[in-house]
């Protein structure tokens, strides 16, 4: 399939088909996580594994607005799904 447009020039040559350049792009997708991506994956779960207000950012930022906000996160009224998160003041 070849669309050749007056406008502009064309975005893949040198000849490849379509089916080359998916199979290009997707062999970068579908392959094995190199040793990197397994050391890095490593890290963020031990962040996770470590607790609410520990490394993790996400984790701190929430902890901090519930402990230290003077008006916490307020619930109108109790659906009875979650006793615990009656918070409001």
């Amino acid at each position: 399939m070849q669309v050749v447009s007056a406008i502009r020039e064309p975005l893949v040559t040198g000849g490849k088909t379509v089916k080359d350049v998916s199979h290009d792009i997707s062999r970068q997708v579908e392959g094995k996580p190199t040793r990197l991506w397994w050391m890095a994956f490593g890290v963020s779960l031990a962040r996770l594994a470590l607790g609410w207000r520990g490394w993790c950012m996400w984790g701190w930022c929430c902890g901090a607005s519930i402990s230290i906000s003077p008006h916490p996160i307020r619930v109108s009224g109790s659906s009875g799904w979650s006793p615990g998160l009656e918070l409001s003041s």
